[in-house]
């Protein structure tokens, strides 16, 4: 699958924070962790010393991520929304490939984890 890419998000305002990979990604200079993880936990109420914690990463990068999102939260949400698009166009794609067997037994598993197929798009 070649993804549409990922819209570009200005870090300028950032110098020395952040880094884009070679995938268009946004993440933390001189790590691996993605923005939008950071954000993600934020926005679902872990405290910043939690994620820095889980991390592995310094406090203040988590406050200049926070900080860095809700100064750009336009440019931030239509990244986030995005890879989120991509991700969903994957995971049609990757699931339109499996066996009918392999399809039944996913939305088996899924509906009895109270999560039926329609519920997982």
């Amino acid at each position: 699958m070649k993804a549409d890419p990922l819209p570009t998000l200005d870090i300028s305002s950032a110098p020395g924070l952040f880094l884009v990979g070679s995938d268009g990604r946004v993440r933390l200079e001189g790590g691996r962790v993605p923005i939008e993880r950071v954000l993600y936990a934020h926005e679902h109420g872990e405290p910043p010393e939690s994620i820095a914690r889980d991390f592995a990463l310094a406090l203040c990068d988590v406050y200049s991520v926070i900080g860095f999102c809700l100064r750009n939260r336009v440019a931030v949400q239509t990244y986030v929304e995005a890879l989120d698009s991509q991700a969903e166009a994957l995971k049609v794609e990757v699931e339109s490939e499996w066996p009918e067997s392999v399809r039944a037994r996913m939305n088996d598993i899924l509906s009895r984890a109270g999560r039926g197929a329609a519920a997982s798009r």
